[in-house]
């Protein structure tokens, strides 16, 4: 990629030189009134793309620091949702372990015990018909 880049750039500058070279007569630029300036048509067009450079690598600089800065938004948004999901994760382990132990704690019946509930509901059932 990087020779690529170099050739991109060794062409552009061999552009401009042979540009510069054909483009030898001498204009008159007013800067403000009153002020007038006769310089080479190659120098006025160079200065121009020299200053357009420079004004694109403003805006690009300028692009850069503003993704930079969306980009530590979410990463902020990122840890504080981490963090939120930690605290839940720790809370449903709270939870869980209660919940174990109520149920540990609560009395088992005895099977028979169980039976016998059963039938008398039956029973209650069947008399209430």
């Amino acid at each position: 990629m990087r020779q690529l880049n170099f050739f991109i750039i060794f062409v552009f500058c061999l552009a401009i030189a042979l540009f510069a070279q054909e483009n030898v007569q001498v204009i008159a630029i007013q800067l403000l009134p009153g002020i007038r300036v006769q310089v080479p048509l190659a120098i006025e067009l160079l200065l121009t793309m020299g200053f357009g450079a420079g004004l694109a690598w403003l805006f690009a600089v300028w692009t850069s620091w503003q993704q930079q800065l969306v980009l530590k938004q979410q990463l902020e948004e990122i840890r504080d949702q981490r963090e939120q999901i930690a605290a839940l994760e720790t809370e449903v382990a709270n939870y869980q372990g209660k919940l174990k132990g109520e149920i540990k704690s609560q009395p088992l019946l005895p099977a028979s015990d169980l039976v016998a509930e059963l039938v008398e509901r039956v029973r209650d059932s069947e008399l209430s018909k």
